[in-house]
């Protein structure tokens, strides 16, 4: 029997729509009643969960990622492929299994919804092993890319401390080049001065015309015979420097006084007195010489001495200077005022011993000379050769000690340089290793993004086939149960046609459907 023998039959029919042609499938699966039709679709749409919308689909839309899709979706009676929640060559295997399913193929749709499980169960427990050795992988790479993280903190750290140290060290070379530069000037400074002190000296400036025509002479300056002075008194004396004034202005002619090496040497030089050079002078034999066959090398007692002793701040003017170059104290013979001079503290105290001691000169601080019942004094001259030569000694102690502390500057400096090169290189090897870190950070970092996007990739084909499966259980589920409730209409509608067939006048009866 058709189903075309029984009029007025409700019927199903599936729709498969492939743009631009649309394809119609009737399947003639007849029920007895509209209400048992709705009951199969329902049962139907749970297991292969198609739409029934007529909505206008377009694969190229974007703009259905936004669509929201109707109830059907979230009670899982379709996949809504309008939303673009479900693929296209998957919701089309989805028609094709519910076509061969109404085509009568159940064992076929169940085996292959069998096999379907299996290859999903078998591709998720790949999946699991991948995302496991992913995740060992980028543990590993997680690992490596904090280290170098890490070391590139230290080496910015490293880095930031050393050009702190080049910033220290070049401030302090500057500093110890500015210090070097004042020193350079000091020292150029003091060697003028030494120079010209030198050169006053030597040239015996501060002694009388006579004295230094005398020794501008050819025949000093030659030396001829050897009857060349060997200097003024002044350049055998050296006094404290609280008193060199007051000796100065006390001694000054007989710090004039020209020292020979002999008798013979005084004679040129009084032959030169009378002949090329005007003027008086002095000449003093050196008593180391045989011919002055001095007598008092151990020197002569003062008269005044005695009488003297005991009183403060009297000192005799034969301690405060430093006789040099072997007169020992002969000059205490030869020059009176030596021997009987004294350094008194006050004026007043000097003239009282003047007038007490008559043979003695004593000198007040002012630079006044008391002898007897006479006083010396006026305005002191420029310095004399006493505050020369004692000046020229600081002067040469100034000059040793700028070119000491010039000489350690310049070392310091050589060795800032030499540190600020040594930083710099050290700066320049941690830059490298920092390129090289951030090399690797790069490297590591993109890894560990691909491992990421990677491990995504997987989690969501393990979503999806999750979801599959799921949906697979529930299709074979509901085909399973749909199989047993055809076979139990099968079976009526068999008793029917039995029953039809034994009593032929019994009107006929729609059956629940014409397919086991």
């Amino acid at each position: 029997m058709s189903h075309r023998d029984i009029p007025h039959t409700p019927s199903y029919t599936v729709s498969r729509i492939s743009a631009p042609h649309i394809r119609k499938a009737e399947f003639p699966v007849l029920f007895r009643f509209v209400y048992a039709l709705k009951e199969a679709v329902t049962l139907l749409q749970k297991a292969f969960k198609f739409r029934t919308c007529h909505l206008e689909i377009r694969e190229a839309d974007d703009k259905r990622r936004f669509f929201r899709p109707c109830l059907l979706y979230p009670i899982k009676q379709c996949t809504a492929p309008c939303a673009a929640k479900i693929s296209k060559e998957l919701y089309r295997e989805d028609i094709n299994r519910l076509i061969r399913f109404l085509d009568g193929d159940k064992k076929r749709v169940l085996a292959g919804l069998e096999r379907e499980a299996e290859r999903l169960v078998s591709e998720s427990d790949i999946a699991k092993q991948e995302l496991e050795t992913l995740g060992l992988q980028r543990g590993q790479v997680a690992l490596s890319f904090e280290s170098v993280t890490e070391r590139l903190k230290r080496l910015e750290a490293e880095i930031a401390e050393l050009r702190l140290q080049i910033e220290a060290s070049r401030a302090e070379e500057s500093q110890s080049k500015r210090r070097g530069d004042q020193l350079r000037g000091e020292v150029a400074t003091l060697n003028g001065r030494r120079n010209s002190l030198e050169g006053l000296i030597k040239e015996h400036s501060y002694s009388t015309d006579t004295v230094r025509n005398i020794f501008k002479t050819d025949t000093y300056k030659q030396n001829t015979n050897g009857m060349a002075a060997v200097g003024t008194l002044a350049d055998f004396l050296e006094v404290d420097g609280k008193y060199e004034s007051v000796v100065d202005e006390f001694l000054r002619d007989e710090l004039n006084y020209i020292v020979v090496k002999s008798w013979d040497a005084a004679d040129a030089g009084m032959h030169l007195l009378q002949t090329d050079v005007s003027g008086r002078a002095t000449f003093l034999v050196h008593p180391n010489d045989a011919q002055a066959n001095f007598a008092f090398a151990e020197g002569m007692q003062s008269a005044a001495q005695t009488n003297i002793e005991g009183i403060e701040g009297v000192v005799p003017l034969k301690e405060c200077v430093r006789v040099l170059d072997g007169f020992g104290r002969s000059l205490e013979v030869i020059l009176p005022k030596l021997r009987e001079g004294f350094v008194a503290p006050d004026s007043y105290t000097a003239r009282s011993l003047a007038l007490s001691n008559p043979q003695a000169f004593f000198l007040s601080p002012s630079g006044e000379t008391f002898h007897n019942v006479t006083v010396t004094g006026g305005r002191p001259r420029a310095q004399g050769p006493l505050a020369l030569k004692r000046e020229l000694v600081e002067v040469q102690q100034k000059v040793e000690k700028a070119e000491q502390e010039l000489a350690q500057t310049d070392l310091h400096t050589a060795d800032l340089q030499h540190q600020i090169g040594a930083l710099n290189a050290a700066i320049e090897g941690k830059t490298h290793e920092r390129r090289d870190a951030e090399r690797e950070s790069a490297n590591s970092g993109a890894a560990l993004r691909q491992m990421e996007s990677e491990v995504a990739r997987i989690e969501r084909r393990l979503q999806d086939w999750a979801l599959t499966s799921e949906r697979n259980r529930d299709a074979r589920n509901q085909k399973a149960d749909l199989i047993a409730r055809r076979q139990q209409e099968a079976a009526a509608f068999e008793n029917e046609r039995i029953t039809l067939e034994t009593n032929p006048a019994t009107p006929p009866v729609c059956p629940t459907s014409l397919r086991p």
